[in-house]
């Protein structure tokens, strides 16, 4: 716990296990007060006699308030006190209240008011010496000087023990989130991977019950078979690529993307989903607008992934009866991967959103943008990356002057 100060924004620490700290320093005020209660020789039926003896030692109390409060209170007591008692009382109820209140200042305030508040108590030692004699002003001076130095010691291990603790958070609070970011990007890489190949089997599986053509049903064994390998060897691949070291543990997860980035994977990788969606009786349209040739090849493990999950979700929520269309647009200055399907009146298959969100952090990471929605009875999923800027990059990591620089 902290409190404000002096209407700063910074702040001073509680007193430590307050819970022991608190009962010990009222227990210090109520012996200090039966003690003087004891052996002076007051007047008690005069209340100005009995508040002279108690306010000496009220720091004690203000004390369980907190370091300033108490430091405040001592210094108004000590000028009542120097201004209303006799020389060996004074330094004497001066002395007590200051060992714990110059310690606990020392100890909890920051390294300035510490040293302002000990310039401020060493400050009262001259009037004392003048009030009275010196000799009382050296013996404050003495335990004041033991209980700063205690304070201030103690000051500095809190300091750097507290530095520590910062550290060490910080450090737990940074591998938490490169956890969190790992396991994001696991689950997002086990979805590009399975999502298709399981949806297309399960499609299939579901196709295969309504068929009564042996051969047909053949064919679609055939085809989940294929699919079932493919997913296999994807998730061998994924568990490859997780077990290898990392040099940094800070180090960005790397990315599995598609072991082939030439537009020919990428053809190939669009007519495989076009082809799995048309097995599962879809109705669809294959429009390319432009060259595939002229994709960079940074941006082909991205469209390839996109493409799959394209057709995932037309196969999941699309209506077999309706039509779907998947287009292609390349020109000098973007690329525009679109899909669009008639959406089923009763969708039962459930959707995380997993596959739209990675294609939108994709297009973030590449400059592009993705859109997404149902409009008219149709879903349309749309991806635009720029062009320019890939280009350029594919052209300086050719270059070899550029290469060789590095």
């Amino acid at each position: 716990m902290r409190t404000r100060y002096w209407g700063s924004s910074r702040e001073w620490r509680a007193l430590p296990r307050p819970a022991i700290t608190v009962p010990l320093l009222v227990l210090a005020f109520a012996v200090c007060v039966f003690a003087d209660f004891a052996v002076a020789p007051y007047n008690y039926s005069d209340l100005r006699a009995v508040l002279l003896l108690v306010i000496p030692y009220s720091p004690l109390l203000a004390l369980t308030l907190g370091p300033l409060p108490g430091a405040v209170a001592w210094f108004l007591a000590a000028a009542i006190t120097l201004a209303s008692q006799d020389e060996s009382q004074t330094v004497m109820a001066l002395l007590f209240p200051l060992i714990p209140v110059a310690a606990f200042c020392t100890y909890l305030l920051p390294w300035r008011s510490a040293i302002v508040l000990t310039a401020a108590f060493f400050a009262v030692l001259p009037i004392i010496g003048i009030r009275h004699h010196a000799a009382g002003a050296y013996l404050i001076g003495v335990f004041l000087a033991a209980a700063v130095a205690a304070g201030l010691g103690l000051n500095v291990m809190r300091q750097r023990n507290e530095k520590v603790q910062k550290e060490l958070d910080e450090a737990r609070d940074h591998e938490a989130d490169i956890r969190a970011q790992e396991r994001k990007h696991l689950a997002r890489e086990l979805h590009d991977i399975v999502a298709h190949d399981i949806t297309v089997i399960a499609m299939h599986a579901n196709r295969a019950e309504f068929l009564a053509n042996p051969a047909q049903v053949t064919q679609l064994l055939g085809t989940i078979s294929v699919s079932a390998r493919q997913t296999l060897q994807d998730l061998r691949n994924l568990v490859v690529v997780l077990n290898e070291d990392r040099e940094a543990a800070d180090e960005e997860p790397p990315e599995i993307a598609p072991d082939d980035a030439t537009p020919a994977a990428f053809a190939a990788e669009v007519d495989g989903v076009v082809g799995a969606l048309r097995d599962a009786i879809f109705t669809i349209d294959l429009e390319i607008d432009g060259a595939l040739q002229r994709i960079p090849s940074s941006l082909i493990p991205a469209l390839r992934r996109t493409v799959r999950e394209l057709g995932t979700n037309i196969m999941k929520h699309g209506d077999p009866a309706g039509r779907a269309r998947m287009r292609i647009t390349i020109d000098d200055e973007e690329l525009v991967l679109s899909a669009e399907n008639t959406v089923l009146k009763h969708d039962t298959m459930p959707s995380s959103l997993t596959g739209l969100e990675a294609m939108r952090e994709r297009a973030l990471l590449l400059g592009g943008t993705v859109d997404f929605g149902a409009v008219g009875g149709f879903w349309t999923s749309k991806m635009t990356l720029p062009l320019s800027g890939a280009r350029k990059q594919e052209r300086r990591n050719d270059d070899p002057s550029v290469v060789g620089r590095r």
